[in-house]
């Protein structure tokens, strides 16, 4: 029997919205759309355009069901707070609307799901990093950890048993972050002053990481030329533009340490 589903997910950068058929012979998508999250107030909003953009007037009433993943914890009442947003997806709001049943889930669940069904042989989907001595990694039963980075930094963790899934969300991207030399800890010190709380790891790693990162490099106590331990800052790479600096910003996680900025 075909049922339709609504489905989306909402980070703090993109809604993403979509509809899906899925039958006996498995799921099909049907329509998607990009939404921008700081742009809206709401999830309905966007809902509604979307299905009246796709499917005209009357459309809810051929959905199903409708499960939406978040960037945030899924509090108690089946709302979800966004993390890197003003404002939140509550699961009563969208069944009024909707009148289906509505699931909320944390945008790692549903990526941490997804990660188990697939093929990790397709390279337009998997980018295999082979272990120090060549040999590729092979999907085992056990415990996997997920981790992505995007305008927060998401984590999850899988108990894969066989046919059997667990999924475990985590807010581990707002554990506290770790210093490793005099380096990290003055970008600890500074990210501190600068938000005045204690940072988490979604601070340096993510997207707004990457500002934070180029806003500390640039501050005017870095921009001199110095030589500090390990670390070398280049008044000329300034000097001839920020070019250079952004670019080897972006390249830190290429080393094993960030060396040469």
């Amino acid at each position: 029997m075909s049922k339709l589903f609504l489905v989306g997910d909402v980070g703090g950068t993109n809604t993403n919205l979509a509809l899906a058929r899925h039958d006996e012979s498995g799921i099909e998508l049907i329509e998607k759309a990009q939404f921008s999250t700081q742009n809206e107030k709401s999830l309905l909003d966007p809902i509604k355009r979307f299905l009246e953009s796709r499917c005209g007037d009357g459309a809810n009433h051929k959905i199903d069901f409708c499960c939406i993943s978040g960037a945030g914890p899924v509090q108690a009442n089946n709302s979800i707070q966004l993390t890197n947003a003003p404002w939140g997806i509550k699961a009563s709001e969208l069944y009024e609307f909707l009148r289906v049943p509505v699931k909320l889930i944390n945008d790692f669940t549903a990526l941490s799901y997804a990660v188990t069904i697939l093929d990790h042989k397709d390279k337009d989907k998997v980018t295999q990093l082979p272990h120090p001595d060549g040999s590729i990694y092979e999907p085992q039963d056990g415990i996997m950890l997920i981790i992505g980075a995007g305008t927060g930094l998401g984590v999850g963790f899988v108990d894969r048993r066989g046919d059997s899934v667990m999924v475990f969300p985590s807010e581990g991207g707002h554990s506290e972050l770790s210093c490793f030399d005099r380096l990290s800890d003055s970008f600890y010190a500074w990210l501190r002053k600068k938000y005045d709380y204690v940072p988490g790891a979604e601070l340096a790693i993510s997207g707004q990481g990457i500002a934070n990162i180029f806003e500390f490099i640039c501050t005017e106590d870095l921009a001199m030329s110095i030589v500090e331990g390990d670390y070398e800052i280049s008044q000329k790479a300034l000097e001839e533009g920020l070019s250079d600096t952004a670019r080897n910003i972006l390249d830190l996680p290429r080393f094993e340490w960030p060396a040469l900025i």
